[in-house]
């Protein structure tokens, strides 16, 4: 289980997030949704021990992130920011495979996980392409199949893995936002407990499993789709009037904007 415990998050003296508790279980997609600023990545960060919190804890198995060895945490756990820059020259097969540093693994180990990663994401025929001459999109891919390198195993194993996205869609076109999205599916029905920050309410509601809306300090909402994203929730904190409908084949609600009569 990966967990915050009653955690107050900071960002130097600025507290983001004040008291909260946050459990992901493995086989679900977990969407963090809110407005910019609300602390969305400031969660990522926490549950990927990149950020300690300034009260409660952010526990692994029930030990805190501190107490973890950098290399058997992220052979547990794996996180895709929102900016990956990489100034040399590699090959995107090298980009993936940078993934692979905390496994003792075979040549032949790490080259499956590279491969079967770089599929995945579609990119199967990328690999020996020269990274930075891909898309902003493309680049952001490549990054995901890293990650999903990083948590590849080739014995089945009962230690929950989990992956970290921030904003995984936010330059991508609908077609690549689905797959991304697909992937994280596929990843939870592997056993994988999946945390992704979104904007889009709509894609939120369609893939993940529960959701939880921040607002202020806190949450203003925690629970499936349907029980979160409710017209009057989503009003008070976007502050946008919302219609309701459901998605004709699945059922999960779909927010529209209300029509601004005022223009008229």
């Amino acid at each position: 289980m990966l967990a915050l415990e009653s955690a107050t998050l900071a960002r130097g003296d600025r507290i983001v997030l004040e008291d909260i508790s946050l459990r992901l279980g493995s086989g679900e997609v977990l969407a963090l949704l809110g407005p910019n600023g609300s602390g969305k990545s400031t969660i990522l960060h926490a549950l990927a021990g990149e950020l300690k919190p300034a009260a409660g804890a952010a526990m692994l198995d029930g030990i805190s992130l501190a107490e973890w060895q950098p290399a058997a945490l992220a052979r547990r756990r794996a996180m895709l920011a929102q900016q990956n820059r990489l100034a040399f020259g590699f090959r995107v097969a090298e980009v993936v495979a940078l993934g692979r540093s905390a496994h003792h693994a075979t040549a032949a180990e790490n080259d499956a996980a590279a491969a079967a990663a770089l599929d995945a994401v579609g990119l199967a025929d990328f690999a020996e392409r020269d990274y930075r001459k891909l898309s902003g999109g493309e680049q952001q891919r490549v990054h995901l199949a890293r990650c999903l390198a990083q948590l590849w195993t080739a014995v089945r194993t009962a230690e929950p893995r989990y992956l970290l996205l921030d904003e995984p869609v936010a330059n991508l076109d609908p077609a690549h936002q689905q797959t991304v999205l697909r992937v994280a599916r596929k990843m939870a029905a592997a056993g994988c407990g999946v945390v992704v920050s979104m904007h889009d309410l709509n894609l939120a509601a369609t893939h993940a499993d529960r959701l939880v809306l921040l607002e202020g300090r806190g949450f203003a909402g925690e629970g499936s789709p349907a029980e979160v994203l409710t017209p009057n929730l989503v009003e008070r904190v976007y502050g946008a009037p919302m219609l309701l409908l459901r998605h004709p084949e699945s059922g999960a609600p779909i927010l529209v904007p209300a029509a601004d009569r005022s223009a008229k």
